[in-house]
């Protein structure tokens, strides 16, 4: 057999346009980042990005870090988004894989579910909901709230019935229960569609900001990363006025690098745990839309 390796007009074309295309998705991502370690002239003269480094100040981040409520935010994210994520997995798993038998009622029961996600109460009956299960101003609020989620146990089930039953049975033969079955044969298979679905609800419970301002209006020292961040931007972009300063010894904060220093230190914990997730991102993806 004879390959043809001869680099071709049509082939610069695509490798062209494959290299405007990443461009467009890494350039702006490089120009947060240099504009946030540039000093506030700089940025100010420039229009408020740049693409060479220039200047290079700290002064947004020294804002950001010197800040004790970036820390304990941090911690309550943490704690959040790993606690959500592992819940969530666990609660949906053990929902969709009973549903993906044939069980007597599992059509009823799945037609509910999936009812939830066309239709909703409303923001205040979900308010007085948590009130009275005394959930306000408690971080338990999101992983309680956040631990099955309609539409991704609705891919679980299409996934676990599409799987081998006969690995199943050879289990049960061998004297597993229905959960060691679950946990040992049934989950390892499907690492994918898991990673896939936790890096889903990973993103969602770290993005979190406007949830806090909502239910935990008395716990701002408990307030996780994102809505911290949003406040402090608040703060940069109206500052005291003269009666509530020094104006001998006020130095104006940062504005424009201290908002590309919070993009940065909010996207940051995320971009470093996708590569260990990406291989299985769009294998996991592939099969849930297949098997849905």
């Amino acid at each position: 057999m004879v390959v043809n390796n001869r680099f071709t007009f049509g082939k610069f074309l695509i490798y062209l346009f494959i290299t405007a295309l990443c461009a467009t998705i890494v350039l702006p991502f490089w120009m947060i980042i240099v504009s946030s370690f540039t000093d506030e002239g700089t940025l100010v003269r420039n229009g408020g990005l740049i693409l060479i480094p220039t200047a290079p100040s700290l002064k947004a981040y020294r804002q950001v870090f010197t800040d004790n409520r970036i820390w304990k935010s941090f911690q309550s994210s943490v704690f959040i988004t790993a606690g959500g994520t592992l819940t969530h997995l666990l609660v949906t798993g053990m929902m969709a894989y009973p549903l993906s038998k044939k069980l007597k009622y599992n059509t009823v029961i799945g037609f509910i579910v999936y009812f939830t996600t066309l239709f909703s109460g409303g923001i205040i009956p979900y308010y007085i909901l948590i009130k009275n299960l005394n959930l306000l101003n408690n971080l338990w609020y999101f992983i309680i709230t956040g631990m099955l989620g309609a539409y991704h146990m609705i891919l679980m089930r299409n996934f676990f019935a599409e799987l081998p039953q006969e690995l199943e049975e050879a289990a049960l033969i061998d004297g597993a229960g229905y959960f060691k079955v679950l946990y040992r044969v049934v989950l390892p298979l499907s690492l994918p569609l898991l990673a896939t679905i936790g890096l889903m609800a990973m993103v969602a419970r770290w993005n979190t900001w406007l949830a806090p301002v909502i239910y935990m209006p008395a716990a701002s020292d408990r307030w996780p990363l994102m809505t911290t961040l949003m406040l402090m931007l608040q703060n940069a972009f109206n500052p005291p006025t003269i009666d509530q300063i020094d104006m001998m010894n006020y130095v104006l904060p940062p504005k424009e690098s201290f908002k590309y220093a919070t993009l940065v230190v909010a996207t940051l914990p995320i971009m470093c745990v996708y590569p260990f997730l990406q291989k299985y991102f769009a294998k996991g993806l592939l099969i849930g839309a297949i098997k849905g």
